[in-house]
């Protein structure tokens, strides 16, 4: 499996966690087709270091150490993810705010994490 498929996996499972606890999607398939635009040296790197995050630094929440756009993109301005949801910390009608919630934050453990990039 190339690691553009792995990233992609990846967004897919959180996307299930994430909605199966609130309803509401964290990905549709224009964030997958951006992904798909990504060069595969780029998609290596973003997860080795998600991977690194994770399994090594014990990354957990939602944060820019568990999202492969904050990984990505170092400018909110420039995010795929934030020109199609709206940037996650700028106001309440940005749809990272409509589902984040500290139950949801908290739940999502490094253990979760884990999980998650071993299935990938």
């Amino acid at each position: 499996m190339t690691n553009k498929n792995r990233l992609i996996k990846f967004v897919r499972l959180k996307n299930d966690y994430i909605k199966n606890f609130t309803g509401i999607d964290y990905a549709n398939d224009v964030d997958y087709e951006n992904i798909r635009a990504w060069s595969e040296r780029y998609c290596t790197g973003i997860y080795n270091q998600l991977s690194e995050n994770i399994q090594k630094n014990n990354a957990r929440g939602l944060s820019k150490y568990t999202c492969i756009w904050c990984i990505y993109r170092l400018s909110c301005l420039s995010c795929d993810y934030a020109q199609e949801h709206g940037i996650c910390s700028d106001d309440d009608t940005s749809l990272y705010n409509q589902y984040c919630s500290h139950e949801l934050i908290n739940s999502l453990t490094n253990d979760v994490y884990k999980n998650m990039i071993e299935q990938t």
